[in-house]
């Protein structure tokens, strides 16, 4: 992925189709913790530390503009993994 003067990405579909495993992977690992706080909390470590070696960052306007999609996610997540407790 490369960053354009115009904002945008100039994409390599092979590079994306692997990230798109590796973050499928991830979202994978994490929903499959989501009831044990201390094995989450080594992997969402673990994957901060992955993006820092890449220096991704996010700004505060991206960050806040993604986290409610994230945070619906995981309420959805979780209550399909814990429905019948709920019940």
């Amino acid at each position: 992925m490369v960053f354009k003067e115009d904002g945008s990405y100039d994409w390599d579909m092979s590079q994306l189709e692997r990230h798109a495993v590796l973050v499928m992977q991830a979202l994978e690992a994490a929903i499959e913790n989501l009831d044990d706080s201390k094995v989450l909390s080594v992997i969402l470590k673990e994957l901060g530390c992955k993006h820092a070696r890449y220096n991704v960052s996010f700004t505060s306007s991206q960050f806040c503009s993604s986290k409610q999609t994230m945070f619906n996610f995981f309420i959805e997540m979780f209550i399909e993994r814990f429905r019948d407790i709920i019940r």
